[in-house]
C-alpha cells in the first residue's frame, strides 16, 4: 500500500474543519517520544559550562547560521526553532549567479512555502518538509529532505510553525555557505489555496497539519519499537515520491 498518497495525495487532502483563531495545539498531547535535545537547551548548557570556567555571571553564546549552513549537507534543511520562532535554514550546492538573484528576490519578498508531508512509511512515520521557492512562478524551486518528527529539534520547529503559521527562512549555496537571502516562509497545506504570493497561513494550514501529525502520532503507536526504523522509511518514502 501506498501510504504516501493515501495520507497526503493530490486527490486525499486531509478533511478541514472550523476552527478558531484562538486554538491552541500542544504537540506533547500527542505523546510522540522525543529524542535528543534542542537547540535551545544545548546553548544554555554550553553557556552554563562557559560561565563557570571563566567565573561569570552570564555568558550568552552569539549564533551565526552561517556556521549552521556549512556543517549541513546540501540541499537538506536544517530545521530548529530558537525563543518560539521556526528557524529553517538551507544549503544549495549547484546554482547558478542568474538563479540566486531569483532566489534571492523570492526569499526576500517571503515567497516561500511549507508544503509538510507526513508520510506513514511501514517502518516510521516521517516529515518530509518541502520548502518551494517562487523563483520562477511557473517552475518553483524545492528543497525537501526527510526528518524524524521524534527528534527534539524537530518538534519544536513544528510546534512553532503550527502555533504562527510560519518561521524564518536562511538559504545559502556552495561549500563555503555564501548567503543568499533570508526571509520568511508560509505553511501551506493545500497550495490550491494560494491566490497570491506572499502567501498569509490561514486557521485551516494550521488545523491540517495538526491532523496529519494526529494520524502520525497513532500510527507510530501501532508499530512495534523493535521495528521503528528511519533510514529503512527514508528509502521507502523517496521509493514512494519518485514514483
Amino acid at each position: 500500500m501506498n501510504f504516501i498518497r493515501k495520507l497526503f495525495g493530490a486527490k486525499s487532502q486531509p478533511k478541514t474543519q472550523s476552527v478558531s483563531k484562538g486554538k491552541q495545539y500542544m504537540l506533547s498531547s500527542l505523546g510522540i517520544p522525543r529524542k535528543g535535545t534542542t537547540l535551545e537547551e544545548r546553548i544554555s548548557k554550553q553557556e552554563g559550562k562557559m560561565a563557570e570556567s571563566i567565573n561569570l555571571g552570564t555568558v550568552q553564546v552569539m549564533l551565526n547560521w552561517q556556521d549552521f549552513a556549512r556543517g549541513q549537507p546540501p540541499n537538506s534543511p536544517l530545521l530548529v526553532a530558537l525563543q518560539g520562532r521556526a528557524q529553517a535554514i538551507a544549503r544549495l550546492d549547484k546554482i547558478q549567479r542568474s538563479e540566486a538573484q531569483q532566489m534571492r528576490s523570492a526569499v526576500e519578498q517571503g515567497s516561500v512555502l511549507l508544503v509538510p508531508v507526513l508520510a506513514l512509511c511501514p517502518t516510521l512515520p516521517i516529515l518530509g518538509p518541502r520548502f518551494v521557492i517562487f523563483d520562477n512562478p511557473n517552475d518553483p524551486f524545492t528543497v525537501e529532505d526527510p526528518r524524524d518528527f521524534r527528534l527534539a529539534d524537530v518538534q519544536k520547529f513544528i510546534s512553532a510553525v503550527i502555533d504562527q503559521g510560519e518561521g524564518d527562512f536562511h538559504l545559502y549555496f556552495g561549500a563555503d555557505a555564501e548567503l543568499v537571502a533570508s526571509g520568511t516562509f508560509s505553511l501551506c497545506t493545500n497550495p490550491q489555496r494560494v491566490r497570491g504570493l506572499p502567501y498569509k497561513s490561514s486557521s485551516a494550514d494550521r488545523e491540517d497539519f495538526w491532523q496529519l501529525l494526529q494520524a502520525a502520532s497513532k500510527y507510530l503507536k501501532e508499530i512495534p519499537v523493535t521495528r521503528q526504523n528511519f533510514d529503512a522509511a527514508v528509502k521507502y518514502y523517496f521509493e514512494q515520491t519518485s514514483l
